[in-house]
């Protein structure tokens, strides 16, 4: 029965008693069909609309009952803001807040008609039988797209930025590469067996709704909405390798916690190989970070930064040997946070050196200090500018020299020097000389830079080791970190992902 809603008087009810009064009123006006549509209404989109717009159709009254706090304890916004914003719905001629079930409000209410989407229409609807005992009817909507506030978040984590590749630029045609070289490069990773080594990290996304600026104090006030967890720092490594195709097996620190059992689960969900040392002592470190709009607003570390020792020592070098034997590339994910102290990495790499095994490094120094040139002799490490100039204690010279310098104090066999949003610059030795070239970044807008530096060494350093040189495994490296900046957390690439990616621009 559709009908002209204007002149409607759009008002929250307070409560049901309010609800009833103002049902009976319009009633003894005259002829009148109520319908009732009840609900969560997390957050307002555009499945609710269509839905309050279907039932407004069905009648001349329609009340939409919002469950409670109490009713929906899931519910991410408070009830009464809830309210506010059906409030402003035009299909509302009635909005109040439930403390009764749906099926007792039915009772109370007498609707002619409840409204419910059409996901409901073969599951068992508790509200017929009290609509059968006056004859009233349960009505679906047509069937149009189905939202949830939940999913509509969630799919933004899941969502990537479309990465388009230039057909061939001067970086390709000076070292003589196509994307049939790159992908063949991709696809022999699928060869190796790697073990990846290091601090594990949980990062921890808490998207929120900015509500203003404090009164008392001088701070923004948000309301969180929902949080996101993926597994981080040499977590994440060891799931970049094993979604390029690699056979993977993962050493790491964690704390005997719920955040390390969480770990657990994930990295096993991969089919990763893994080997954890439980230390009771510490937490397994978790960065939060609170999100307004797809912007960090503040970041909240919870860790624990001393050196594993005694026992910890031994059975940690126990289980490096024995995985070490049994692969092709090792890869230090050292986020100096307690698992490799000096003469434990020594150690390990001494194990290396005698099994002749291929080994690449990266230590972190973004929020804590570190020293990339503590693994000397390695074949390949990936420093940011700042790592690299915090380790020879260098804030004046060009790049060029900087990696020269760099190159001759660690003697590691491949450099390359991560620029940010400027893309990379590669130092290759050659003959006692070395050559240098600038890669320009492949993703220049990136969604969220978590983790660019840990697919960028993971792709580069498993092209080397499937045997291709340093200009074909940069470019790889460059576009797993592209691909890595295009979404948001720090989500695991995959093989099919970038060999799609290749492809996109043939078709």
């Amino acid at each position: 029965f559709p009908r002209e809603k204007e002149g409607r008087s759009k008002r929250i009810m307070n409560g049901l008693e309010e609800t009833l009064e103002f049902l009976e009123a319009r009633r003894a006006a005259g002829p009148c069909r109520v319908v009732l549509v009840s609900g969560v209404f997390n957050v307002l989109h555009p499945g609710h609309l269509r839905l309050l717009k279907f039932a407004s159709e069905q009648g001349d009254v329609l009340v939409v009952g919002l469950l409670s706090n109490e009713q929906a304890p899931n519910a991410l916004v408070d009830e009464n803001d809830r309210a506010l914003c059906l409030e402003g719905v035009s299909y509302a001629d009635a909005v109040f807040i439930m403390h009764k079930s749906p099926t007792d409000t039915i009772r109370d209410i007498r609707p002619d008609v409840v409204a419910k989407g059409r996901e409901w229409a073969e599951a068992k609807n508790p509200e017929s039988k009290a609509l059968a005992e006056y004859g009233g009817e349960l009505r679906f909507s047509s069937g149009d797209v189905t939202f949830s506030s939940l999913q509509l978040i969630r799919e933004e984590f899941a969502r990537k930025q479309t990465l388009v590749l230039p057909e061939r630029d001067g970086y390709m045609e000076r070292h003589q590469l196509d994307r049939t070289t790159i992908r063949s490069a991709l696809t022999a990773m699928r060869d190796l067996t790697v073990l990846v080594v290091g601090d594990t990290i949980i990062d921890e996304y808490i998207l929120c709704e900015a509500m203003g600026m404090s009164q008392e104090d001088p701070v923004v006030v948000v309301r969180p909405i929902t949080t996101q967890r993926f597994v981080g720092g040499a977590g994440v490594v060891s799931l970049h390798a094993r979604g390029l195709g690699a056979d993977v097996k993962f050493l790491s620190l964690l704390g005997n916690d719920d955040a390390g059992t969480f770990v657990q689960e994930e990295i096993a969900r991969s089919g990763v190989t893994a080997r954890y040392i439980v230390d009771p002592s510490r937490p397994t470190t978790v960065k939060q970070r609170f999100m307004v709009n797809n912007k960090k607003l503040l970041r909240v570390s919870y860790l624990r930064e001393h050196a594993i020792v005694g026992s910890l020592v031994d059975e940690f070098l126990e289980r490096f040997k024995a995985l070490a034997a049994e692969v092709d590339l090792v890869i230090f994910s050292d986020f100096n946070y307690g698992l490799l102290p000096e003469l434990t990495r020594r150690r390990a790499m001494q194990v290396c050196v005698e099994l002749g095994v291929r080994t690449a490094a990266d230590c972190q120094s973004s929020s804590q200090v570190g020293d990339i040139s503590r693994y000397a002799a390695v074949d390949l490490v990936t420093p940011t500018e700042r790592e690299a100039r915090l380790s020879l204690h260098d804030n004046e010279s060009g790049l060029v020299v900087l990696a020269n310098r760099m190159q001759g104090k660690m003697g590691v066999k491949e450099l390359i020097v991560t620029l940010g949003s400027e893309g990379l610059l590669i130092h290759h030795p050659v003959k006692g000389t070395f050559e240098t070239d600038r890669l320009p970044a492949l993703n220049s807008n990136p969604k969220d830079v978590v983790g660019a530096g840990d697919s960028l060494l993971v792709g580069t350093a498993l092209t080397l080791t499937s045997g291709h040189d340093i200009w074909t495994a940069a470019y790889v490296g460059n576009l797993c970190a592209a691909h890595q900046v295009s979404q948001l957390g720090n989500q695991p690439t995959q093989l099919q992902e970038l060999l799609d990616i290749l492809d996109q621009e043939r078709s």
